[in-house]
């Protein structure tokens, strides 16, 4: 990954705490991730997504919407990811990947794949990382 500033050892171990997160975050919808309610609880009160379309998503929303898929049996089949930036300040974190996805539905045949760029603005509090914003677009 890329530090934005300095290797500094606290620099390269807040780094790797935000890493993890965003590891727990894609590993709950995986095939035998935990599913809607496990992503749930890394998401920030105050979380909200940009969509493609330029529309934004609540909190409520994206767990719905998750909730959905995941019902229908949809899975992330196994997926690929580069760290493009990663910054820590203070209780914030900024994290841009690159990542590519294959799903699965029920009947475990692959339906499709998405590669796309994720900017990730994360909050750390008590209870650890937390997303606060995710805006994903698609690679071209």
């Amino acid at each position: 990954p890329t530090l934005a500033h300095g290797d500094a050892a606290h620099e390269e171990s807040e780094a790797d705490h935000l890493l993890a997160a965003s590891s727990a975050l894609s590993a709950t919808t995986t095939v035998d991730g935990a599913g809607p309610e496990a992503y749930a609880k890394l998401l920030h009160e105050d979380f909200s997504r940009w969509t493609a379309g330029g529309d934004m998503m609540t909190r409520e929303a994206m767990i719905q919407g998750l909730r959905e898929w995941w019902d229908a049996g949809m899975r992330v089949a196994d997926s690929e990811t580069e760290i493009l930036f990663i910054k820590v300040v203070g209780d914030v974190g900024i994290l841009r990947k690159k990542t590519t996805e294959n799903y699965i539905d029920a009947s475990k045949e692959a339906v499709g794949s998405f590669t796309g760029f994720a900017s990730m603005v994360w909050k750390r509090g008590e209870a650890g990382w937390k997303l606060l914003s995710l805006d994903v677009t698609a690679a071209e």
